[in-house]
């Protein structure tokens, strides 16, 4: 039985070997600086056949500092939200949009005695059309507050980055013709099992690497069942799968929105009953299983949800639906130091600058700077350009409920990690769901207390909560909302590092 298994393992690497040199053009290296200093990387990007005519587009990003050194593969959500794109320029990946080392994240006024100063000093200044004597001081306890609070994020510190655009149709992944598309979960999960497995067998230096999967909102769909499947696979080392805000039951989510937007004073009585009976009828088209339906009427309820809410972003309840495509525009410091906004004078955080990658800034990124970089993107192929089309052919599928793999992957033994954001539905939401499980630590679970922890800094106010149980775990992350890595850096940097460093054990053990 040995020789037959290695011998089908050659042939599958021989097969996908020939898929494999449709495009790659070997590893590149770089650089990215760091607090802790500048860390030499490679990367090398490439396609591989996943079906007829469906090719997934894959990135990755390594430090060569042995086999211990772990492996995140990040799958995005959507679906059609890609992983090379948005999850690496735009959340971990060791460069940002502009091509620059990932700019350092501010977190300004933490410390309540630099805000008090700040207040003191600066706050006149607003209201003081001769504010010259003010710039000096000010100047100061800002500089100050940016000195002491400058943090350095992304995850190649911790661990090598994989990225695929997935399904086949996301990002620079593509198909040939319409036959190509997924339009069954099941078959997504085919293909990346497919591509993982030939993955490693092709890039043997990262055989023996523990392998984390991170994936967020739709994509978490997709990972558990992915790992539920490399659960029972010695080939590699997989050692746990970590959800995001995900849309494990998207029908409870809309049954919450209503009282969730009331208790924020965001909608009235009126409006929140309009809610609650569009969600209703969308729970009863899940009852009788027309999910076709049932995905076209939670579009109809989001759509009445951002209506009566004056805006409000579905992603991040403190932002308007139009302000930020990703949640939140990220808190940043431009190179040229932007002037104060003088209408923020007793904000509890200081704007320094409103930088906002929207769809359309990204596209054109990815489809000039980085297509010009990777030379292995077919003429006809362009960034996003069948993203509609992977929506459209998963429509009926889109809101079928998966949390039931999560209680397979808990009982047997697989280690589980759920984040959410507070300021996004999915906070409660994850909780009703979790509830529902019928793993033997769920009575446990619920009654472990909460740590708190702080990721900005140690006299800062607390960034968020964290629980654990045996194989499971679940973060709850303030300040942020549906993208969590995006909105709160610094806090998702943290957990990061725990999951990584606490579920090393191999479960199969």
């Amino acid at each position: 039985m040995v020789y037959i298994r290695r011998a089908l393992e050659i042939v599958i690497c021989l097969f996908a070997f020939i898929r494999h040199l449709s495009g790659n053009l070997g590893p590149r290296s770089g650089s990215v600086k760091t607090l802790s200093g500048t860390i030499t990387y490679d990367e090398e990007w490439g396609y591989m056949e996943t079906r007829r005519g469906g090719h997934l587009f894959w990135w990755i990003y390594f430090v060569n500092d042995g086999n211990e050194r772990p492996v995140i593969l990040w799958i995005e959500g959507g679906p059609g939200s890609s992983s090379s794109g948005f999850g690496n320029f735009g959340q971990v990946g060791p460069k940002d949009f502009a091509g620059e080392d990932r700019q350092y994240t501010l977190v300004p006024f933490k410390n309540s005695s630099l805000y008090l100063l700040y207040i003191s000093l600066c706050a006149p200044s607003y209201f003081d059309t001769n504010e010259g004597a003010f710039r000096l001081p000010c100047a100061i306890v800002m500089l100050s507050c940016i000195h002491t609070h400058f943090t350095h994020i992304f995850d190649l510190q911790n661990a090598d980055l994989l990225f695929v655009d997935a399904p086949v149709g996301t990002g620079f992944s593509y198909v040939e013709d319409d036959f190509g598309f997924s339009d069954q979960e099941n078959d997504v999960v085919k293909d990346l099992w497919y591509w993982c497995k030939n993955f490693f067998l092709l890039h043997r230096r990262f055989w023996n690497r523990p392998l984390f999967i991170f994936a967020l909102s739709y994509g978490s769909k997709i990972a558990v069942q992915l790992a539920e499947v490399k659960s029972t696979e010695i080939l590699v080392n997989f050692r746990g799968v970590t959800i995001g805000n995900s849309l494990m039951d998207g029908v409870d989510l809309l049954l919450i929105w209503g009282e969730y937007l009331h208790m924020l004073s965001l909608v009235d009585d009126y409006q929140k009953g309009l809610i609650n009976r569009n969600a209703q009828k969308c729970e009863a088209l899940k009852t009788v299983g027309v999910w076709e339906n049932v995905t076209d009427c939670w579009l109809s309820t989001i759509h009445s949800i951002v209506k009566y809410s004056g805006d409000t972003s579905i992603f991040n309840v403190m932002k308007k639906h139009r302000e930020d495509l990703w949640s939140r525009s990220a808190m940043e410091l431009d190179k040229r130091l932007q002037i104060l906004r003088r209408d923020v004078a007793f904000a509890s955080y200081l704007e320094l600058y409103d930088r906002v990658y929207t769809k359309e800034a990204m596209k054109q990124y990815m489809n000039t700077v980085v297509r010009q970089k990777l030379q292995v993107i077919p003429s006809k192929v362009f960034f996003e350009g069948q993203r509609s089309k992977v929506f459209q052919k998963l429509h009926a599928d889109y809101l079928k409920p998966s949390y039931l793999v999560v209680d397979k992957l808990l009982q047997r033994g697989v280690n589980v990690a759920i984040y959410v954001g507070q300021l996004n539905v999915e906070a409660i939401g994850a909780m009703k769901w979790m509830f529902r499980l019928g793993w033997d630590g769920i009575k446990e679970f619920k009654q472990i207390r909460r740590v708190s922890f702080k990721a900005h800094c140690s006299t800062c106010g607390i960034d968020g909560f964290y629980k654990e149980y045996k194989n499971l775990q679940f973060w709850q992350i303030l300040n942020a909302g549906h993208m969590v890595f995006y909105d709160d850096p610094a806090s998702s940097l943290y957990m990061a590092q725990h999951i990584l460093t606490s579920q090393m054990n191999d479960y199969r053990t």
